[in-house]
């Protein structure tokens, strides 16, 4: 299991379909390689298969002896992987779990990785070991006494040296604004999106946030043996974030929160809201996010009966990934950014900035698993959109056949 699909066919299939390639292969191998499942049975009666952590679902219900993670610190590789699919699948025949990669920081590779060593996270069924550039013997020593001399001290350390750094602290440290931020003339019209979503973070004393979202769906071009392919593409195209805002239609003499959700509608007819289920405050309750997400409803279905508003997934290990995974983007392989935010967007360019994960207590230079609850309403809002539409299982059933209309029927 890589950490995407793409990844996935990288690191072994394309090099294991040019072995097979070989006449001699025809003595091992069983049939032809599945390329839709992306597996190969040998005559021994081992069969191979390739999976990707964004997409774990997939190994629900199969069992396996012996199971690879590659790039394990990558932040698709959340800990719901491994205690949801990747671990009741070795179950059944008391498999073998082998975890590797690069550290990226002291997060959940780090604390398997102790689990290995003496001390007092030592657990008897772990072992572990770090390599160093140095001892692996794959990388031409003078190349690595040149990223010795140029590379800063900390990057070569971690890449070169497998060194568990602790992380600077961002969340979303790939965020650039040069790359990330797009002008008014380069947004498109809400014609040109496949799909238009909002994502709702309430809040009246203190802050919240409305983000619109639209998303169409970007080519990924070949790269040696992959061919190309459609991703999706989110734009944060508009934002709403305000505190001391009543929901009324008017609060004051500003706009109040319908009366923003009534503008958003009617200009970008989003065909999903998508609301935090757990109310957005210290003090609220899931019950009374139910009934602000009812009123939501009523306010736009006076506008288009047919949008739906939805208690979003506000998981947030697994949603931070999705948009991580949206900003990445890779020059070398030609695989741009798949998250544009409008300038126009001013508090979450800032949010984005400045987002950052909790610090450990009483642990110098370490970590939580666990966002800063601040400056991040803009974020929890796009989070909840994005995630939910593109990536939750949890909720894409409720998504495509239920209504707040459907359920009061």
């Amino acid at each position: 299991m890589a950490p995407t699909l793409g990844q996935a066919k990288r690191l072994l299939w394309r090099p294991l379909m040019r072995d097979l390639r070989d006449p001699a292969a025809k003595l091992f191998v069983e049939g032809r390689p599945n390329h839709s499942e992306l597996s190969v049975e040998f005559k021994s009666g081992v069969r191979l298969y390739l999976y990707s952590a964004e997409a774990f679902e997939r190994v629900r219900g199969d069992g396996f002896k012996l199971f690879v993670t590659d790039e394990s610190d990558d932040p698709l590789f959340s800990d719901e992987v491994f205690d949801e699919a990747v671990l009741p699948a070795l179950s059944d025949n008391l498999g073998h779990l082998i975890q590797v990669g690069t550290p990226k920081g002291r997060g959940r590779l780090f604390r398997e990785y102790r689990k290995g060593q003496p001390g007092e996270h030592y657990d008897p069924l772990y072992a572990s070991i770090q390599v160093p550039a140095w001892e692996a013997g794959i990388i031409d020593p003078a190349e690595i006494e040149r990223a010795r001399r140029t590379r800063p001290k900390r990057a070569f350390d971690q890449e070169y040296g497998a060194t568990f750094n602790a992380p600077i602290g961002l969340v979303y440290d790939e965020w650039n604004e040069e790359r990330h931020v797009c002008e008014a003339h380069q947004l498109p019209a809400r014609a040109e999106f496949d799909d238009v979503v909002v994502g709702v973070d309430f809040g009246t004393a203190a802050r919240g946030a409305m983000v619109v979202l639209g998303i169409d769906r970007i080519m990924v071009p070949a790269v040696d043996d992959l061919d190309e392919g459609e991703q999706s593409r989110v734009w944060w195209a508009e934002e709403h974030s305000e505190s001391g805002l009543a929901y009324a239609d008017r609060s004051g003499d500003r706009m109040g929160w319908w009366g923003i959700a009534r503008q958003i509608q009617r200009a970008w007819r989003p065909s999903v809201w998508y609301y935090d289920p757990a109310g957005g405050s210290e003090d609220a309750t899931e019950a009374r996010a139910a009934g602000l997400g009812r009123q939501l409803a009523e306010v736009l279905h006076a506008i288009d009966p047919r949008v739906k508003v939805l208690p979003a997934d506000n998981r947030v290990g697994p949603g931070i990934a999705a948009v991580q995974q949206h900003l990445h983007y890779d020059d070398l392989l030609k695989e741009p950014p798949r998250l544009r935010v409008a300038r126009s967007c001013a508090w979450s360019i800032k949010e984005f900035a400045s987002y950052r994960w909790a610090g450990a207590r009483g642990r110098e230079d370490e970590f939580e698993d666990k966002p800063v609850k601040a400056m991040d309403h803009c974020l929890d809002a796009g989070r909840y959109g994005l995630y939910t539409h593109l990536y939750s299982t949890r909720r894409r059933a409720r998504r495509d056949h239920t209504s707040w209309e459907d359920r009061a029927a």
